[in-house]
């Protein structure tokens, strides 16, 4: 892993999709057959204001770190990066959980409270 991407200079727009790789058959008599793969994965379209050569600088250092397509890297979009909801309290997670749960059971927030909404990263 090469590191976390630069936090400046802030993006001007980030655009965010996912792609889960999904197959999908169709036969003669078009009855669907779809199945998901077990795979994720995040996409990141970031756009910078005109920037001048020295605040470009850690944006290439990082791009050339990751030698193509060989390293993974962190990226937190500042847009993304606070919850829509109000969390507060000591939120923990609550029972086993395995990679690719769609649902996580935690405890530990304050009461009545939307702790996070729909959009929110976790």
């Amino acid at each position: 892993m090469s590191g976390t991407f630069p936090t400046s200079p802030e993006p001007a727009d980030i655009k965010v999709s996912s792609f889960t790789p999904t197959l999908v058959s169709q036969t003669h008599s078009l009855k669907r057959q779809v199945r998901r793969r077990g795979g994720h994965r995040w996409a990141f379209d970031v756009n910078f204001p005109p920037m001048n050569r020295s605040e470009f600088a850690p944006v290439y250092a990082f791009c050339i770190a990751q030698r193509g397509q060989f390293e993974t890297f962190t990226f937190v979009p500042p847009v993304v990066s606070d919850p829509q909801g109000t969390a507060t309290g000591t939120p923990v997670v609550n029972g086993d959980q395995d990679a690719g749960d769609s649902t996580i059971v935690t405890d530990g927030w304050s009461n009545s409270i939307t702790a996070l909404k729909a959009g929110d990263f976790v």
